[in-house]
């Protein structure tokens, strides 16, 4: 038997998907911005830099794209950094070595082609993991532990 419906009442689709959104914001809220997140008016600041001693970052904590942690602790970047300067690109990862295209626009706006980005694998994942380091063309070094989330400056 079907009840007539009330006539400010909304279909069930569209509840279930309001309800989606509202736990859509609340989690991204919880999430929180990160420690390098650019000032919303997109004014292009520098990163932050960070400091790297003998090639090793140091607390660092590597979340991947759904924001999930999945490492913490010392990074060390020293064969990454090798590779990058022999210009070796990872085989297994199609992206590493090419151009960034910084469309999440958290790096200083050059032009297209200026970046490159290079795989960091992250230890107990398969696949490439979360962490990339980015060069650009004047010999800036950024590290992100958060696929593109935060950079950090990473000075020579």
């Amino acid at each position: 038997m079907n009840l007539p419906r009330k006539k400010n009442q909304f279909p069930r689709w569209v509840q279930i998907l309001i309800l989606l959104v509202v736990l859509a914001v609340l989690w991204y809220q919880q999430r929180g911005p990160g420690p390098s997140q650019p000032s919303p008016d997109g004014d292009g600041e520098s990163p932050t830099t960070i400091v790297v001693e003998n090639d090793v970052v140091r607390g660092v904590v590597v979340r991947d794209e759904s924001g999930d942690v999945v490492y913490r602790g010392n990074v060390l970047l020293s064969k990454t950094l090798e590779r990058i300067k022999a210009e070796e690109e990872l085989e297994w990862h199609p992206n590493d070595g090419e151009f960034f295209g910084n469309f999440e626009r958290r790096l200083p706006q050059k032009k297209r082609g200026y970046y490159r980005e290079w795989v960091h694998p992250t230890p107990g994942l398969r696949g490439p993991g979360p962490q990339r380091i980015v060069t650009g063309q004047a010999g800036e070094i950024w590290y992100t532990p958060d696929h593109y989330e935060n950079f950090y400056s990473i000075a020579p």
